[in-house]
């Protein structure tokens, strides 16, 4: 250190401004790629959202609402089994390849990432020959349609893709380059869309079974090349580190350690999946119950969970990416025991989130009918979005909670919180919706999210030690958003606009008085939206 500080000196820089202008440096380059990263990884959100709901529209316009709720049961298994595919894995990758990274060498971490590829495709092998043999059960007994089964037959041989995936994309998210993962997922997503395109009109005249066959098949084959992309990019990545001694680094307890990371967060969102799903076959049932048919139950599911849940969810790309971003910088604070960091990292994120979600409530309730109307033409979904747009900040706040409790290590308390919602929830749909129909289940779906969300937070206040600011971040937001909508209505009414025309001028003055409101009372400063200082 003496002799460092001595040739400092002699060359004329002070080395107590060295050490702070790297500090400096350091800070403004992670800044640089946290900003970076949150752009990516926002902008592939959106499009992958603007992509699905192009394929939604397009479904909904071929298979009617029918056989959007086929689609949505199916999905609702196979997404069960792609969860028991990937959770955790992507993980338990980055935890660790990021070790290698950071105390081994370049091929002692390609090393360790060839163990977890392998772990990763053999689960994948596993799952398939689990699902090949239970899909008729699954159809059969499970869902009560047989319709189903070929369908879900089908998934099998996507998910060894999917697990594969998964571990490639953390690898990538460990070396911090997001691109490559936001690739392959926007590639997959155009896949998708150009085979059930091509597909679909063929597979129609056979049912809606046949419809939803199609769409599954496009599925797995936009899995497969997501799949091989990643792989390719992996392999270039790969030849920077060749070494003809590779196999004899040693990687010890890689396969623990891969399981110990991910097991915590797999569990999590299998029993959450598994709830999820099983309320997903329990609802058309306890529907067809109510309504005496099994078409009118599938259209009523399909519209709730395939049409308009999709809408509600569209413009959190923005919080999702940023509630991706927001884990290992909590982390980073927690080791290093800078909890006034993680303290002011929340009441920023609170503050944020809190702020658009009550703007995105708001529009939602405003153009709820036009904006039904002009995606799907059916003005029945209009009336769902207008009673689920109210609570459309739990559910937006919810996401970046979640950041935040894995970012602490905090994960399981939501785990509790689930299974709680799950025994109050389930038996409520069991008793009141064949009495009461899709209303009333939309009543449980709301008291369920408000629940729910409000455990989360309440945790993750207590956690950061940050406490709520009722007026500036809740009772300034609605006045705001309130004034708007009727200044809204009162400026648009003296025009004849076409649905189109109004949905985006009026969003459009919207957001223009919205954020005018806040400002002149005091809801946002210049300083509120930027997350640290140097």
């Amino acid at each position: 250190m003496l002799s460092n500080s001595f040739s400092l000196n002699a060359i004329g820089i002070n080395p107590t401004h060295a050490k702070y202008t790297c500090t400096k440096g350091v800070s403004r380059l992670k800044k640089f790629i946290f900003l970076k990263n949150a752009v990516i990884l926002t902008v592939t959100a959106f499009i992958l959202r603007g992509l699905g709901m192009l394929l939604r529209v397009y479904l909904s316009n071929k298979i009617g609402a029918e056989g959007m709720g086929l689609y949505q049961v199916i999905l609702s298994v196979y997404m069960m089994a792609a969860t028991f595919a990937t959770a955790g894995v992507s993980t338990g990758v980055i935890q660790v390849v990021s070790d290698e990274i950071a105390v081994g060498t370049k091929e002692s971490t390609i090393k360790a990432f060839r163990k977890t590829l392998l772990l990763c495709i053999c689960w994948g092998l596993c799952l398939s020959t689990v699902m090949y043999f239970s899909a008729g059960y699954i159809g059969k007994y499970w869902i009560n349609d047989v319709r189903t089964i070929p369908s879900l037959t089908v998934t099998i041989f996507a998910l060894p893709f999917m697990a594969t995936t998964s571990c490639i994309k953390g690898y990538f998210i460990a070396h911090r380059r997001v691109s490559i993962p936001s690739e392959a997922q926007i590639l997959e997503q155009i896949v998708r869309l150009v085979i059930i395109f091509f597909l679909i009109d063929h597979f129609i005249p056979y049912g809606i079974d046949a419809a939803c066959l199609a769409v599954m098949i496009g599925d797995v084959i936009s899995e497969m090349s997501s799949c091989l992309y990643s792989y390719i990019a992996y392999r270039k990545e790969k030849k920077r580190h060749r070494n003809p001694y590779l196999a004899k680094i040693k990687s010890p307890h890689i396969t623990k350690k891969m399981i110990g990371s991910a097991a915590p967060v797999a569990f999590n969102k299998y029993l959450n999946t598994g709830l999820r799903t099983y309320e997903n076959m329990l609802v058309p049932e306890s529907l067809r119950q109510f309504t005496g048919s099994r078409e009118t139950s599938l259209a009523q599911f399909g519209m709730l969970k395939g049409m308009a849940m999709p809408i509600l969810f569209f413009p959190s790309s923005l919080l999702t990416a940023f509630s991706t971003l927001l884990i290992p910088e909590m982390a980073e604070a927690k080791i290093l025991g800078q909890s006034e960091k993680v303290k002011k990292m929340a009441d920023k994120t609170f503050h944020i989130a809190i702020t658009l979600s009550i703007l995105i409530a708001g529009i939602f309730f405003a153009f709820s009918y036009e904006l039904a109307e002009l995606i799907y033409h059916e003005i029945e979904i209009g009336t769902i979005l207008k009673m689920l747009a109210p609570i459309v900040p739990f559910m937006y706040l919810e996401t970046v909670v979640m950041g935040i409790l894995q970012g602490l290590n905090e994960q399981m308390s939501s785990l509790k919180y689930n299974i709680f919602d799950a025994l109050i929830r389930l038996p409520l749909i069991y008793i009141f919706v064949p009495k009461h129909g899709l209303t009333i289940f939309i009543g449980i779906m709301i008291l369920s999210n408000i629940t729910t969300s409000s455990l989360n937070i309440y945790k993750t206040l207590k956690a950061t030690h940050t406490q709520i600011n009722l007026s500036k971040w809740i009772i300034k937001p609605l006045i705001s958003v309130s004034l708007a909508i009727l200044a809204m209505t009162y400026l648009t009414q003296k025009f004849l606009l076409s649905p189109l025309y109004y949905v985006i001028i009026g969003t459009g003055i919207i957001c223009v008085l919205y954020f005018l409101f806040l400002i002149v009372t005091g809801g946002i400063g210049k300083d509120d939206f930027k997350l640290k200082k140097d």
